[in-house]
């Protein structure tokens, strides 16, 4: 039985085609079907956990769900009639669960949601420049001095979170072995961002034998291979690999958004707001794809380029106005 259960090793086509003989055989309660009436059963329905029940479907099961729990801080200081500022931080882990990540064994599913952000931090503030009428520099001014030199508005807003989570791949059926993180840089030789080291090795089948064993795919990154491999393909008869998660994240986020705005005095209820926005203002590219998880790639571990290159926009300048009454 062993040789032909693929959750202790072995290969369900070795026992495909063997008949033994059938306990089963008119025993009370199996009235109905062929393990009543046969004198032989193929040797493959023992490897069933339960093999008296053959196969066995459930439907509209409730036992899929998400949770999400987290730590929210808030604060706001306002210096002075012209400064305030605003700022928030968020610790959170997003889970999912539900259904089975083994269906002969129903080992249950349970990994952490690929939304997940450890960290996210907001810093905002608004500041107006103390000139103009009503303000501590000409507070006096006569409507055309206010005009040209009065209310004008400076704000900005910083937006940081810690990257996503990296889930193991599942196709082919791959298994996570040691820390494969190296930090996200740009690989000289191709361009790409590298998230992971590339070693992997993979169990290939002698056609003579037929025996298993394990070889080093050809991919390296900087000599990580001496010290042994990261991941290790599986065949796909192989039991599925329980850990979901790497612990590997993809690379951080942050970006920087700003806006210079005037103020004019149309009339005593009406004002006129010209505003000059950018948003990424450093031009920092951000890479929020996931890395190339096939270890049959020569890029495995390597975060490619999309269609339009990085994840975010480059930076970006718009004119806008609004009246308000």
């Amino acid at each position: 039985m062993t040789n032909c259960n693929p959750e202790n090793g072995g290969r369900y086509e070795t026992c495909n085609n063997d008949n033994v003989s059938n306990p089963f055989l008119g025993v009370n309660g199996f009235q109905g079907s062929s393990y009543y009436t046969s004198t032989t059963l193929n040797f493959l329905n023992f490897t069933r956990p339960f093999p008296e029940f053959g196969d066995m479907t459930m439907w509209q099961a409730n036992t899929a769900h998400t949770w999400y729990n987290s730590l929210q801080v808030t604060a706001m200081h306002k210096w002075s009639k012209s400064l305030t500022v605003h700022g928030t931080w968020t610790w959170s882990k997003m889970m999912d669960s539900g259904g089975v990540n083994d269906t002969t064994f129903l080992v249950p599913f349970r990994q952490i949601d690929q939304n997940d952000y450890t960290h996210r931090i907001t810093l905002s503030g608004v500041y107006m420049l103390p000139v103009g009428r009503g303000r501590t520099l000409l507070p006096n001014a006569n409507r055309v001095v206010d005009g040209a030199i009065g209310g004008w508005e400076l704000g900005s807003l910083y937006i940081y979170h810690t990257g996503a989570p990296w889930i193991l791949p599942g196709n082919p059926n791959e298994v996570y072995l040691q820390s494969a993180y190296v930090k996200p840089h740009i690989q000289k030789d191709d361009g790409f961002l590298r998230l992971v080291a590339a070693c992997a090795e993979q169990y290939q089948e002698n056609k003579t034998t037929g025996v298993y064993s394990l070889v080093q795919l050809p991919y390296d990154y900087d000599g990580t291979c001496s010290q042994g491999a990261n991941f290790m393909q599986v065949p796909s008869f192989a039991p599925s690999p329980d850990n979901v998660y790497t612990g590997i994240r993809l690379p951080r986020s942050h970006q920087f958004d700003a806006n210079l705005s005037k103020n004019f005095a149309v009339l005593e209820r009406m004002k006129l707001q010209v505003r000059l926005e950018a948003f990424n203002v450093l031009n920092h590219p951000l890479w929020s794809e996931q890395p190339d998880n096939s270890t049959n790639d020569s890029t495995f571990g390597l975060i490619e380029k999309g269609p339009s290159g990085q994840s975010n926009l480059p930076r970006q300048l718009q004119l806008s106005a609004k009246f308000v009454w």
